[in-house]
């Protein structure tokens, strides 16, 4: 399945390879979003009040930033209140990526879009980076970097681009098995360097990402526990401390208006956002929603959390496929953040969710707990395309490698494509929320750069 993919890659050479697959996820970003791409200074998705928002947060950012980054969260709405901007997501690593869009003159829409688009190919890019470095298999990354991108639930949050810059979460899992594996100083620094970047993007990928490393610890005692691992637990307790205060002290805005106006959401305001076991069966894609999943989405849940078959198949052989000592401790790594993802996703379901509000507070400004679900497709994707299984699959489709990898390439598509995403002016609006479509939308708007 995989085998003439790799054959490809290797033909371009291996100093182009990575730059081949970084202009793949380019162009998969442009077709999963179309016609977004045709437009992108006039095309958004302001109909949602959140895209507008977050239109604002990376423009605002990109202006203050290098002119009075004391002031960065002091936003330009709710005068006289200070520290606006603690209301919602910081956005200061997109923001930072749009300054030179802004001092080129682009319009925040376009800053916005461009954005987009870039997070789509980023995160790709750095799921592709991280499976092909653990499986040396370029291709089986191209595939895995498909499924974290562009899935189901990505393609139903373009109005949230911090849903979409996710690329620094597969690099710090990385980064952690570096740690525990090779006990390496610079490891350490690497994932709280990355841990920091998801902390200044979004207060939701800073909770998930801990827990993801919290648990991926935790199932590999034998890393760190004892005379042998104590030199990983060590730079790992330092890293989390220094990066802990680093973002304390970056963040202290959000830290005051919670301790002054004792802002929490409330468990029962969780409850409304979370998912259920039916929201693992929920696509908007075409192919399935006209299919099967139309009698789920919308009737069942409004959470889209459906992995696809090629990934829930792929994922499946991994758990059965024998392994090494090293990738047997990646694949309870990633099983562990799939059950901790999966757990927590549902909210006040368990009693773990109310448990884990209580004891670590940065959970209580967490609101959509359905959000943890991106643990689980993270976790399914990297499974998927692990050592065991590409190995398997390449001697499985060694007679037709052309015929396996157009299907499989196919199968990831189709299982998430939404586009060509429904256009429409801002005129139509109302009509559109009379009869949602289940696919992703664009509307046309018209903005000036300031």
């Amino acid at each position: 399945m995989i085998s003439a993919l790799q054959q490809f890659i290797r033909r371009i050479g291996g100093r182009w390879r990575w730059g081949a697959a970084a202009a793949g996820f380019a162009l998969l970003a442009v077709v999963h979003t179309w016609p977004l791409a045709s437009d992108l200074g006039g095309l958004s998705r302001n109909d949602n009040a959140d895209a507008i928002l977050n239109t604002w947060i990376v423009s605002w950012v990109a202006h203050q930033l290098p002119r009075d980054p004391l002031h960065l969260f002091d936003g330009n709405i709710f005068h006289p209140s200070p520290n606006a901007l603690v209301y919602s997501e910081p956005l200061v690593v997109p923001g930072v990526m749009a300054m030179p869009l802004r001092w080129l003159g682009a319009s925040p829409v376009l800053a916005y879009n461009v954005l987009l688009l870039l997070g789509f190919a980023l995160t790709g890019w750095a799921m592709y980076a991280v499976i092909a470095r653990w499986t040396g298999d370029h291709a089986a990354g191209v595939l895995a970097g498909s499924l974290i991108a562009f899935n189901a639930h990505t393609m139903t949050r373009l109005p949230h681009l911090q849903a979409i810059h996710v690329e620094w979460f597969p690099l710090a899992i990385w980064a952690l098995d570096r740690l525990l594996t090779g006990r390496r100083t610079r490891d350490a620094v690497w994932v709280g360097l990355f841990v920091l970047l998801l902390a200044l993007t979004s207060g939701y990928l800073a909770v998930f990402v801990v827990f993801a490393l919290g648990v991926a610890t935790i199932s590999r005692p034998g890393d760190w526990w004892g005379r042998h691992g104590a030199p990983a637990l060590v730079r790992l307790t330092a890293a989390a401390a220094v990066t802990l205060v680093i973002a304390t002290a970056m963040l202290w805005p959000y830290r005051q208006v919670r301790v002054q106006e004792d802002f929490r959401r409330p468990l029962r305001i969780v409850e409304m956002y979370a998912a259920s076991p039916w929201s693992y069966l929920s696509t908007t894609a075409r192919l399935h929603y006209r299919t099967w999943s139309h009698r789920v989405f919308g009737e069942r849940t409004t959470e889209a959390l459906f992995p696809g078959f090629v990934a829930l198949a792929l994922s499946g052989v991994a758990l059965g496929v024998r392994r090494r000592t090293q990738t047997a401790g990646r694949r309870r790594m990633l099983v562990a953040i799939a059950a901790v993802g999966f757990v927590l996703s549902l909210g006040t379901m368990t009693p773990l969710y109310a448990w884990v509000y209580h004891v670590v507070p940065p959970m209580q400004g967490i609101r959509a707990a359905a959000r943890f679900g991106y643990l689980v497709l993270f976790a399914v994707a990297a499974l998927a395309f692990s050592a065991s299984v590409s190995r398997s699959i390449r001697v499985s489709s060694a007679e037709s490698p052309r015929r396996s990898t157009r299907g499989s390439l196919t199968m990831i598509a189709a299982g998430c494509a939404t586009s060509p995403a429904r256009t429409f002016t801002t005129s139509n609006t109302s009509r559109r929320r009379r009869s949602r479509p289940p696919e992703s939308s664009i509307a046309r708007c018209s903005t000036r750069s300031r």
